[in-house]
């Protein structure tokens, strides 16, 4: 069995579709993983955000983008990926929204770019989201170049929803560098700070960085159900029963809400993450 990977020649391009890189296929079984600078926002006693841009020399930079990223391709899109998309649709055709005036009026401004924050667990609700509150259009997720997470990436690019790809252990710094390009140019940024593989509702500082780097607005998310189905996986993964009403909430926090003066990183984290842990209500 075959899986596509493609190495990244041009980390601008937004949505890491084929076009932009030259797809080679290896067997499954192989792992292509390349080790990378540590970003300065993860060490201990890390400087400002900016610094981890001031230490990525050239060579460092080049050797990221050469890390392989992983698309779904051939005869995987067509006889399993399509079926899967096709299947979701009608499965959020069933879902019923639920916000009240303050929600929704903060998740229907479009006025400017934002940088949308959810927990991994609810990522579900980002094709629903961009069907119903945003313009999937000007939506750029920042997505783990791992396999799992390329059926993600192919899955919302079937509801026009871009994305990059990095994660907190792969590619961190050139994925950071995309999603700021993104939002230049007017893109909504879309991230997890949990995310790929946890741990659960910790708000990692890669996401804080973003943030202060940008300077933009942060809109948290949150959703829950009455009824949903929580697999036990390491996020207990939000899927709400078809024809649930799911109750959206969402809230607008700006840049010098986030970082006071005085305010570190590690600090602002921890007021974003309990702003998000306000807005989602899980039963355990």
């Amino acid at each position: 069995m075959l899986y596509s990977i493609s190495y990244d020649t041009d980390a601008g391009r937004r949505g890491g579709t084929s076009a932009a890189r030259s797809p080679v296929s290896y067997p499954m079984r192989y792992s292509h993983t390349r080790a990378e600078p540590a970003p300065v926002w993860g060490a201990p006693q890390a400087r400002p955000a900016e610094a981890a841009f001031e230490t990525v020399t050239p060579e460092q930079q080049a050797a990221q983008r050469q890390q392989p990223i992983y698309e779904i391709t051939g005869w995987r899109y067509w006889l399993l990926l399509v079926p899967i998309a096709l299947t979701l649709r009608l499965y959020f055709a069933t879902l019923r929204i639920k916000m009240d005036a303050v929600d929704e009026g903060a998740l229907r401004d479009t006025s400017r770019p934002l940088m949308s924050v959810l927990w991994h667990n609810r990522s579900l609700m980002v094709p629903l989201v961009g069907r119903h509150l945003r313009k999937p259009e000007k939506m750029t997720c920042l997505i783990s170049p791992s396999k799992a997470a390329a059926w993600e990436v192919a899955l919302f690019a079937f509801d026009k929803i871009g994305a990059v790809r990095g994660s907190s252990t792969r590619r961190s710094i050139q994925g950071t560098r995309d999603i700021i390009k993104a939002y230049r140019t007017g893109q909504d940024m879309w991230l997890s700070p949990d995310g790929p593989s946890g741990p659960l509702y910790e708000f990692k500082r890669g996401a804080v960085a973003i943030a202060r780097m940008t300077k933009c607005p942060v809109l948290l998310w949150g959703a829950d159900a009455p009824s949903a189905w929580r697999p036990k996986t390491w996020d207990r993964h939000f899927i709400p029963l078809p024809f649930s009403t799911i109750r959206l909430r969402g809230r607008i926090v700006e840049h010098a809400d986030i970082f006071p003066a005085g305010r570190d990183d590690a600090a602002a984290g921890e007021y974003l993450r309990q702003r998000l842990m306000e807005l989602n209500v899980d039963p355990f």
